[in-house]
Order: C-alpha cells, then structure tokens, then sequence
C-alpha cells in the first residue's frame, strides 16, 4: 500500500500545539513566568500516578509510549493499542480494526504531520490519523521500531529480519547483512537534523547512506554493544541505550566516537534514554528500574520507591513536563508538584505536625504530636530519644521579646526553651487553669497570653506564676489568639469570641456577634494594617472591622469550597491560605476585601491537595497551624508533615490552556465519524457527544463547558460531565462547541468541535407548508360561513347555561377550599406528631443524650468508617460508681439529678466529634473517632478526674461521685458489637478492681495478672 506523503501544512499545525502545550499546568494551578526549564525536583517531591489493569489498562505490560499533537497517551500493549485521555483507555483490538493478525502491538511512532504509526509481533504495520486506521500490508515478521522520515518514506525495523524501507509508492527495499547492517535484528531508528536514519541493531549502531548501512563503532577493540534505543538530545547528538551501558556522541554525527554517560552504567542493560528541556537525562534500565543523571548525579527510582515495576520498556515527557515511564507491571506518570513535604522519612519525629513556627534568627521550629523539631539552614536536626523535646506532644508555640521559645503542649503546660534546652515550665502549679495549651501570644508590652482548655492566664516579665483570668461570655476553652493594633487581646473559643481591651484590666467582654451561625473559632489573625482581623471559624471565613465592629462572612456561598477554615496565613504575595480538612484554599486578599464590601458576588478559591504534591489534604488546627518561613516560602501543618511551598510559586497567576478533545458522537446509538459534518435522518431525536479535557495532571480536576449554536443561546458550564446529550432537537443546522480547562482556570483552551445537520420530514419542508396552509385556509373559509349562523343560534343558551354552570362551580369551588384547609392543618399535626415520635426514639429523655439505638447505628457507621479510611477508633463504656445507693440514700429525683450532672459534664470535657449516649441506668457511652488508644485513655482519665472533683453539697453534704470506665480501641475486631463487648469486659475489670479507675481492653490479661484488688486509681 503507498505511504501517504508528508503534509507541511501539519507540521505547522504541530508546531503550533507543541507551542501550546508548553504553557500547559505543570504541577498545579501555576504558570511560572518564561525563564529557562527547571529540571524535576526530588523522586519523593513529586506527584505519582500508577496506572495498571485496575484502572482499565489493557495489559500491565505497556512496550511503548507515545503522544500525539492533540494531547492523547498512546500505549503499545499485548492487547493492542491504547488511548488515554486522563479519564479512561480506549482500546483499539481486532474488534475496532478488523484487518489485524493480532492485538499485540510492539512500538509506536509519531512522525511530524501528527500521524501515528504502530508496529505489532506479527508484522502488522498501521497508520492512524484524524480517527481512521490504515493498515498495510504485512511486513512479514516482529516490528520492533519505525520511523515515518522527512522524505514520506517509512522504515521498519524487524526482529531477525533487518530494516525495512517502504517508499511513497510503495516499493520496499530491504537492509540486511550484505547491505552493512551490522546485526539482523533492529531494535532502534532516528533521524537527525541533517536527515540522517540511524539504525539500533543487535550488532551495534549503523547509518544509511543510499543503498548501504555503514556501522559506527561505540567501543574499541570489544564486542560492539546492541543498540536498543536511539534518540537524540537538546544539541541534536546522538544518545543510545545499549546492553552494556548508555552513550553519548560527542559529535552531532558521531565520527569523534561516544562516550559512556556514567560509569556505573556500563554493565546496566539500557532500553531508553532520553534528554529532558533543562538537560537531565532519563534512563530506562532493564532490571533496575528508572534512572536520572542530573549534574554529574545518578539517582535511581525503583519499585521501593514506587515504581510498579523494575523493567522500563519505554520512557515520555509529556507536554505538561511529567515522565512517563512504562513498565512491565504497569504504567507510571511522575509529575512537577508545587509543595514539597517534610515528614518522618525526612526526619520528621512524627508526621502529625500540628504547629510551626519561624522564628527571628531564621529557624523554624516544627511542633507534633510526639516531638519538637527543629529546621536549620535547609535542613531537620535529628533529636536523640533521650531529648526532653523529643517526647513532647506540641499544640502551640511562639517566640517572647527575648527570642526564647515557648512551647504550649498538651499535658505539661508551656515550656521555655533556650539554645534547644528547656529552661522553666509553667503549669497548673504555677497558675495555669489547666496543662492542655492550645494558644500562646506574645503580645507588644512583652506580656506572655496563655489560652488553654480551662481558660485563659496571663504571665508578665518578671512574674514567677502566670496569673489565671476568669472566663469571658465566650466560655473557658480558649483556642484563638490575637492582638489588633490598639493591644486588645481577642480570644477565640469554641462557643465564640470575646475581647480584653487594654485599659480594662482582666475584664473580658463579649466580642461581635458572628455572622452565618459561625461559633467556634480556630484562629484569630489581625491583618497587615492591624485594623481588622481575619476569623477561622466553622463556618468559614470571617473579617472584623475593630472600630465598627461589623463583621463579613465569606464561606461557600461566596466562593470557599468548604465551611470550616482552621488558619488564615497572608502570604505577602496578595492572597490568604486556609488551613482546611481539604487542603489549603487560596483566595485573592482584594477579592475577599471587594466581596465582603459588596462589590463582588462570589471569589475564585484554588484548593491544593494530594493533586498538587501534598502529603495530605488534611491540613491541622495549631497556632500556628501555617507560616512564611525562610525566604519566604510558605509552610502548612498537615496530619502527614509539613507541606512547603517557595515563594516564587505564591502569587503566580493561572495561565494554563488544557488541549479539548471531542472522543465520541453517537446519533440514535449510531457512531457517527468524527473528521466530517454529519447528516442525520429526520426524526433523530436523540444525540450524544463525549468530550475528553487531556489533562494527566488532575483528571479528576477537569471541568467542561458546552454551547450547541442553533440551540443555546451561551456557553453552559457543566461541571465534570464530560458526556452531553441532546434530545429531540428540530431540523436545522447545529454545531456543537466544547472545550475544558482545569478547576479555577479560565476558559482559554482550544475548542473542540462537531457540526450536523438534522433533516426535516416532508411535512416540514416550505413548499409542503405553503401548498397545506392554502388548503386549509379554503377549507376554513367554508366552515367558517357555515358555523357563523350555527352559532349565532346557539349564542344565547350558552350563556344561559354559562350563568348557571358558574354559579355551581363557584359554590363547589368554596366547599373544596374549605375542605383542602382542613387537611392542611390535618397534616401540619400528623407531621408534628411523627417527628416527635422520631426524637423520642432516638433521644434519652432524661439527658437529651442519644439512646442506646441510636448510639448503636452510629458506631456502627463510624466503625465501617474507621476501616475504610484506616483511622483509628475508640469506644468507651462509663458506670457511676455505686449509683444504687445514691438512689437509695437521696431519692429517685437526686439520683436523676447525679445522671443529668454526668451527662452535662462528659458533654464539656468531650469534643465536637465525640459521640455521648446514655447507655442505660447509671452507664454512658463515648465513642472517639479518628483517636488512638493512647489519646482516648488520657481523655477517659481527664474525664474520671473531673467526675470525682465534682461538687454534689447542694444533694448531701460530703457526696461525692466517681466513675469506673472501659476503653477499647478497633484494632484487629472483627465488628462494632466486638468493640462494644470488649469494652464492656473493661468496664467490668474497672469495677472488680476497685473501681473509680480506667481500664483498657488491650491490658486485661496484664490487669488480671496484678489482681484486681492492688490497683490504684490512674493519675
């Protein structure tokens, strides 16, 4: 079959989406400005994708890659061809091309008009341009290479057979032996920017000139290595993977020999390399995975770090600057991130990071639930586990006017630390309403502010205790601090905000009033100006004005993806980073002011994830939960580590284009071709397009708009949905426009588009209409004359009859209004009534807690949610202790006062996302999700302490209450009765051992052992 000739037109057409996807999104919803290509940066800082037969890859052995100008993945499998659009494969086999041998296709090549070229084991050779497949005629034996040259012809490159020459006209030539080719078996082509075909044999390296191959020598004097890929890098030399190692021309034709790219791969058997914009080279090794030589450096990525597999068969960048690398365990996209991460496998003590800190001599200080660390000069300084700082669990931190750090923790108060040694602690010895301390402010006057779980305290220079302030309107459970430019203190709690003002001595006043229903408040940040604070709350984000007190509300109504926002960082670039469960949302600082003043309805929030090379999207409460470090980058406390950001990348603007596809078009179910306008029969009624966005970065990101000229009258913007139907459109002409971009970029990409026409039916055309309407008419104009006299007759009982059928219908009229008011309020009562019925089912009427029943579904849900996302899960049973005789000494009435005294207490001491239930009698229940086993006891031990401090005179002088409790975490049961069981058994060795006394499931057999009898009460 002759070979299409080459199209200069399409080249320019390629040049121009080339050109295109080099301002694609690489990373993130970044576009940095022109300056020369940055090489990627660390294997663990970027972004992994996996893709194997899970995912619909037709086969986990992917031989070759390779991406057309439009921005689809091609694959060559064991199952045929595959497509990938970022959403989905589309597999090309013998049902879609009929013509071939077999599905297992070998190699794939992209020639410079766009068109795709496929080589299979049987010899199969196929073109693919604008959605038709040509395939020719059989070569005869394994395809391993082709190559579509300058001059329209094709080369083949065969296993055993030599190098195929296929003209425009079809005349084949072939290479062999007696032709100097120096290895029967080709496994690599190129051509150079002189138009040179070089030839990867498994004798060596060759070159055609005219009718001959003409061998070039890679090593002297040894057993010439196969050649087994053949590319060329940014100055246009020759690089080839060998059996024994990787080379490099050090001419632009070879004549001055090659050169070994590193020594250490000189026994490696190479497949593929290739040479990145910035200059790194990327190598594919046989059995060792994926290697990268940057500077000198040879770093290798294998499966430990990833990699599903340590055979590379084929290697791509792709126009969005990620590598893919192909596999025979399936295919790999690594990809620029915008964050870098700092975790446990960095040195991190621990990866639930919950504060951090830059301080004045240019460290950074990392607090976490077990450790304090601390960031020097680039680098984590590892702690001994002997370290005090090391066994710390951090909640809070800040620097005092004298540059010592001060650490607020979680069960020892705050701690001043000096040259990384801890010199004093203040605690509730000292004046602390409680050890827990959430918030800490060093404020202008030097004065140090202590926010904890029991209130806020207040230590001054020179003062050796801290001095405890009594709680404000907004309740004792400080979690927020902040100073405005006039020094009053602000002070955040979970049921508000109140105010100190400076000249009111310890007097603390309520704040505004919120907006939106917001109640708790996780941080308070005072603007650039000092004027205004910003408010993290739980409904989203709130701006005080000082002076006037107004308060503005911007959650998701004007824009935020989510309500509930932890911390406010101003990056110094022009916007505010969120702390969020969802990632960090950045929001333009004059967007939120312009909303807030009314001018704008809505802002643009980005929202950075997993997508954009954050450990977790689960970002922490803290103070500080984020900061600007050293140079300005931007560091967030995240459950999985610290996650950075540099400042460069900050206040970069979304320029990125996304290439738009349009994959089907079905009339009535019919596919219908896509390089023409179609035709369709009248009476289609329906039509179906599917777009694809070809985006690899975030798929799942890709969102879609849609205008159909001829019906709409603008674009629609339809989300995710990237398959549109349309129904029972009329006759006409139409053309379908489409194009994607990614979640907060503008609408800037090409446009995909399908034109068709819908016929009418032969009542629907003009002439038709015309020659009916005249026949009607005539016919109207007789019935017309005939009717009047009728009529006339007529016209006088009908209104007669009229009169009267209004007068029965108005009384009818009435008697159903009357009777539809009373269903009315029928239903308003039954309504009542049943959910009334509801809360009693669900509701203890005692405490207002939940019920058993209702207690038993929850933890069951939170049980199976538990598992599903691997987090941890604590169930606690709670008894009064010795109950039956405070009924019997006091009363009935004083034992149900003792109950709703408990339930009330557990209901202050717990978090939002604890679950209370009144068990039954005198027994509660506590269930703590996302809460380890260690955590939960301490939070059971709090409980118990509270229990027995508890005052009860106002029942009987001298009456005190204690409380014996079993805790059991999820780990290794089978379902929530097992966890209920298990804590039940606890409960039980609580009370045999004494009671008043916590005990865990997992220490039974240990509690057992001691003998219930000696056991003290926990501290």
């Amino acid at each position: 079959m002759p070979i299409a000739p080459f199209r200069p037109y399409s080249l320019v057409s390629l040049l121009l989406r080339l050109s295109a996807g080099a301002l694609l999104y690489v990373g993130l919803l970044f576009a940095a400005e022109a300056q020369p290509a940055d090489p990627l940066g660390r294997f663990e800082d970027l972004t992994q994708r996996v893709l194997t037969t899970r995912e619909r890859l037709p086969h986990n052995s992917v031989n070759d890659l390779a991406q057309t100008p439009d921005g689809h993945l091609w694959l060559a499998t064991w199952e045929g061809v595959a497509r990938y659009n970022g959403r989905e494969f589309r597999v090309f086999g013998r049902e879609t091309v009929p013509e071939l041998d077999d599905v297992a296709m070998r190699t794939l090549h992209i020639d410079e008009a766009g068109v795709l070229w496929v080589g299979g084991v049987r010899g199969d050779v196929l073109r693919y341009d604008r959605g038709e497949w040509t395939r020719l005629d059989s070569v005869g034996g394994f395809v391993n290479a082709l190559l579509h040259d300058r001059q329209g012809r094709l080369w083949v490159g065969q296993e055993s057979l030599g190098l195929m020459r296929i003209d425009p006209d079809g005349q084949r030539t072939i290479y062999g032996r007696q032709q100097g080719l120096a290895g029967d078996s080709v496994f690599a082509l190129a051509q150079d920017a002189d138009g040179e075909i070089w030839v990867g044999t498994s004798g060596g390296l060759g070159r055609v000139m005219g009718d001959r191959v003409v061998s070039q020598l890679l090593k002297e004097g040894t057993r010439e290595p196969a050649v087994l890929g053949v590319s060329l890098d940014r100055s246009g030399r020759l690089l080839l993977a060998a059996d024994r190692g990787a080379f490099r021309a050090r001419s632009l034709r070879g004549e001055d020999g090659f050169d070994l790219v590193h020594p250490e791969l000189a026994r490696e058997i190479v497949y593929r390399i290739l040479e990145d914009a910035a200059g790194t080279l990327w190598i594919g090794l046989s059995i060792n995975g994926l290697a990268r030589l940057q500077g000198g450096q040879l770093e290798r990525f294998s499966t430990d770090e990833g990699l599903p597999s340590a055979r590379v068969l084929s290697i791509l960048l792709d126009a969005e600057g990620a590598l893919w690398t192909a596999t025979n365990g399936g295919l790999m996209r690594m990809g620029p991130a915008a964050f870098s991460n700092l975790s446990t496998a960095q040195g991190l003590s621990d990866n639930f990071v919950r504060a951090v800190l830059p301080v004045s001599n240019g460290d950074v200080w990392v607090g976490t639930g077990r450790g304090l660390n601390l960031w020097r000069q680039g680098a984590l300084r590892p702690k001994s586990q002997d370290d005090p700082l090391a066994r710390l669990s951090v909640l809070s931190l800040a620097e005092d006017s004298r540059g010592d750090l001060l650490v607020g923790t979680f069960d020892r108060g705050v701690l001043r630390v000096r040259d990384g040694a801890i010199i004093d602690q203040i605690d509730s010895s000292r004046g602390l309403p409680a050890n827990q301390v959430r918030s800490l402010l060093s404020d202008s006057r030097g004065r140090l502010w202590i926010g904890t779980i029991g209130g806020l305290a207040r230590l001054a220079p020179g003062d050796k205790a801290a001095q405890a302030l009594p709680p404000g309107p907004a309740g004792g459970f400080v979690i927020g601090l902040g100073e405005d430019a006039k020094g009053s203190l602000w002070i955040g709690t979970p049921q508000g905000l109140d105010r100190l003002r400076p000249e009111a001595g310890a007097v603390i006043e309520a704040g505004a009033e919120l907006p939106g229903g917001a109640r708790s408040l996780f941080a308070v940040r005072p603007d650039e100006a000092g004027t205004a604070l910003w408010l993290s709350s739980d409904r989203g984000l709130l701006h005080l004005q000082i002076d006037t007190g107004k308060v503005g509300l911007i959650g998701p109504a004007q824009g935020l993806p989510i309500e509930k926002v932890f911390f406010a960082q101003d990056d110094g670039a022009g916007h505010l980073w969120l702390s969020s469960n969802r990632g960090a949302i950045r929001i333009r600082r004059d967007e939120a002011r312009a909303v807030l003043r009314g001018q704008m309805a809505r802002l643009q929030a980005d929202v950075f994830d997993e997508g954009h090379g954050m450990a977790s999207a689960q970002c922490n409460t803290g103070f500080p939960a984020s900061a600007l470090g050293p140079e300005g980058a931007l560091w967030i406390a995240t459950s999985a580590g610290i996650a950075t950001i540099p400042a460069k990348r900050l206040g970069v603007q979304s320029t990125q284009t996304l290439p738009t596809s349009l994959e089907d078009v079905t009339a009535e179910g019919q596919a219908l071709p896509l390089d023409r306008a179609a035709e369709l029969p009248a009476g289609t009624a329906r039509i179906e397009f599917s777009v694809a966005g070809l985006g690899f970065v975030m798929p799942e990101r890709v969102h879609y708009r849609y205008r159909l000229e001829g019906f709409d009258s603008d674009w629609v913007e339809r989300g995710r949905l990237h398959v549109v139907e349309y129904t029972n459109l009329a006759a006409g002409a139409y053309r379908l426009r489409a194009q994607a971009a990614y979640m907060g970029s503008p609408w800037t990409s090409e446009e995909a588009s399908f034109e068709f026409v819908i016929l009418p039916h032969p009542w629907e055309r003009t002439w038709v209409q015309i020659a009916l309407l005249l026949c009607a008419s005539a016919a109207v104009a007789l019935l017309y004359r005939l009717r009047v006299s009728a009529l006339r007759r007529r016209a006088v009982g009908l209104e007669r009859a009229v009169a009267r059928k209004t007068a029965e219908l108005r009384q009818t009229a009435e008697q159903l209004l009357s009777a539809d008011a009373e269903k009315s309020r029928l239903l308003v009562q039954l309504r009542q009534q049943a959910e009334a019925f509801e809360r009693q089912a669900r509701e203890d009427a005692l405490t207002g807690l939940a019920n058993r029943r209702a207690f038993d579904e929850i933890t069951a849900r939170e049980f199976l949610r538990a598992r599903r996302t691997r987090t941890p899960l604590c169930l606690a049973l709670l008894d009064i202790d010795h109950f039956k005789r405070v009924n019997d000494s006091f009363s009935h009435s004083a034992g149900d006062t003792v109950i709703c005294r408990v339930a009330r207490l557990m209901e202050q001491q717990c978090r939002e996302m604890d679950v209370l239930c009144r068990w039954g009698g005198e027994e509660f229940a506590l269930l703590l999700p996302h809460t380890g086993i260690d955590d939960a006891e301490r939070v059971c031990e709090r409980l118990r302490l509270a229990f027995a401090e508890q005052n009860f005179d106002e029942l009987a002088l001298g009456l005190n209450i204690t409380v014996s409790i079993g805790l059991c975490a999820d780990t290794g049961l089978a379902d929530h009765h097992a966890l209920l069981s298990h804590a039940d058994s606890a409960l039980y060795a609580a009370k045999r051992g004494g009671r008043n006394r916590v005990v865990r499931a997992d220490a039974l057999n240990e509690f057992a052992a001691l003998g219930a009898g000696s056991l003290e009460a926990s501290p």
